[in-house]
């Protein structure tokens, strides 16, 4: 067994180590929750139209809009018979722009599209979000109409 004085000089070096990584995760941490709290920024006006919208179109057929609890992203779902085409909001990685993420799928050949898009204002990416909306709306009302 090791006589005392190695023993204290491994636990004296051990410790020093343990809190050299503290203070470096620490600091790892602190930035990460500093962009974190700067994408939520960024993305709360966009999460409150979103929430209206929600709101809005509450009894619109195959229309699913959640937004994290946490603020930090959204999704808009579009439910068609024959497909599914989600919408995914947050910011890029060092929150200069956001970054909206399209994944359209169709049942009946099994066929799947992905898209990224980087807009740089809330104003585009409303305009893009309320386009596939609405054309996911008018899709299934004419659909309606034509069963009539």
């Amino acid at each position: 067994m090791l006589d005392d004085p190695i023993r204290a000089h491994l636990r004296a070096a051990l410790d020093a180590l343990v809190a050299d990584e503290k203070v470096k995760l620490h600091a790892h941490y602190d930035a990460n929750d500093a962009k974190m709290a700067e994408r939520v920024n960024r993305l709360s006006p966009l999460l409150q139209l979103l929430g209206t919208l929600r709101v809005e179109l509450h009894e619109s057929p195959g229309v699913e809009i959640s937004i994290a609890p946490q603020g930090h992203m959204a999704t808009v779902d579009l439910k068609a018979g024959a497909s599914h085409h989600t919408l995914s909001l947050a910011t890029t990685y060092d929150n200069s722009a956001f970054l909206l993420n399209e994944h359209v799928v169709y049942s009946f050949d099994a066929e799947s599209t992905e898209r990224s898009h980087t807009f740089s204002t809330p104003d585009d990416v409303m305009r893009f979000i309320l386009g596939e909306v609405g054309k996911h709306i008018a899709s299934h009302e004419v659909l309606r109409e034509r069963k009539a």
